[in-house]
């Protein structure tokens, strides 16, 4: 009588284990060691808490009869929680400006859109915010004319930059202006138009800036060169800003047209503190695009590039992003707290209708 054979039964369960946890080791090292590019530091914050919650699964899974594979699970999840902290620890901390001794300054940014869309809307949404300073980008001179009409009698410091096409810039204020400059890169429009505000807590440069929007393309490597020049132009507005020392406040403020999962947040946020990030409990409101322009669904807009950053003795108190605008771009209004220098005097400046 012949015996009958069993079915071998083989546990695949050890393999798949090995595979998630090499997976997960080869996309964390990826990430991890190539944060400072386009690619792999956007993912890094994309994927580094989907990555760590599954390296932990896979760890409990692993505990029984494997714990090398669980310990290499773990040690993904700690790796990619450690940089997370670590970067955290980098950041630029607000620093807390006490109220009887300082100076409360309104600040408004907003991309206009150089052609297209409702002037008319956005002219009434600026005029609304009722801003001290005002910093605008893709002004044209049809722009710079509706401008003066709208803000000039309110904001008698101003200095108007306009071009045909998007780079232009007008940046108008309650308190004087001087020493303008506009970076540029040799035979191109300006990428920022910076100038020196004097208030009557002390002298604060600040810089309007439109950095290099990413071309629409899926090639990565025109991607990185985009995320390198964009770098490059912050290493410019940054060398302007630390002309005093770099210890005076400043602003920075505008279209950086860089999200805030990118290398080039973080590099300029371990410096300067995000009005919106150090006041927003959850996430900061995003900026672009405007779904009454451009309708992206019902998510509304999709990511974030307008900030107002700040550095030195600047607390921010307030940030709301604005609605009612008929560009493509949403307003960025933040409420800042700068400390009174002791002994300042502030520079007599007289307000001139074609200040550039």
């Amino acid at each position: 009588m012949a015996l009958a054979l069993r079915p071998r039964i083989v546990d695949r369960r050890p393999l798949l284990l090995i595979l998630g946890v090499a997976s997960c080791a080869a996309a964390a090292a990826a990430c991890l060691l190539g944060r400072e590019t386009l690619l792999f530091g956007s993912a890094l914050w994309v994927f580094r808490w989907p990555l760590t919650a599954l390296s932990g699964l896979l760890a409990l899974k692993a505990m029984r009869g494997h714990p090398a594979l669980a310990l290499a699970a773990l040690g993904i999840a700690f790796a990619l929680s450690g940089e997370w902290a670590a970067s955290r620890a980098e950041r630029a901390s607000p620093q807390r400006v006490p109220a009887g001794d300082a100076l409360e300054l309104t600040v408004l940014t907003h991309n206009v859109l150089f052609t297209g869309g409702d002037p008319d809307r956005t002219v009434d949404a600026l005029v609304a915010a009722d801003a001290d300073v005002v910093a605008l980008q893709e002004v044209t001179p049809a722009w710079a004319a509706r401008l003066e009409r709208a803000l000039r009698r309110d904001h008698p410091y101003a200095l108007l930059d306009p071009h045909p096409g998007a780079l232009g810039y007008a940046l108008y204020s309650r308190y004087p202006l001087t020493s303008p400059a506009t970076l540029r890169p040799r035979g191109h429009n300006g990428f920022a138009q910076c100038a020196r505000l004097e208030l009557p807590s002390g002298p604060a440069p600040i810089c309007n800036v439109h950095f290099m929007p990413p071309p629409l393309t899926t090639r990565l490597q025109v991607l990185e060169a985009n995320a390198r020049l964009r770098a490059g132009q912050w290493e410019r507005v940054k060398a302007f800003l630390d002309m005093g020392g770099g210890r005076e406040p400043a602003l920075v403020v505008g279209d950086f047209n860089t999200g805030d999962y990118e290398p080039l947040y973080r590099r300029i946020g371990a410096e300067f503190v995000d009005a919106a990030g150090s006041t927003s409990f959850l996430l900061p409101g995003r900026t672009f695009p405007n779904p009454s322009v451009a309708p992206v669904g019902p998510l509304g807009a999709l990511v974030r590039i307008d900030y107002v950053m700040v550095r030195g003795g600047v607390q921010p108190m307030e940030v709301t992003v604005g609605s009612a605008t008929g560009s493509d771009h949403l307003p960025v209004r933040a409420v800042l707290r700068l400390r009174n220098a002791t002994g300042h005097r502030p520079a007599a400046a007289r307000p001139s209708p074609t200040a550039r």
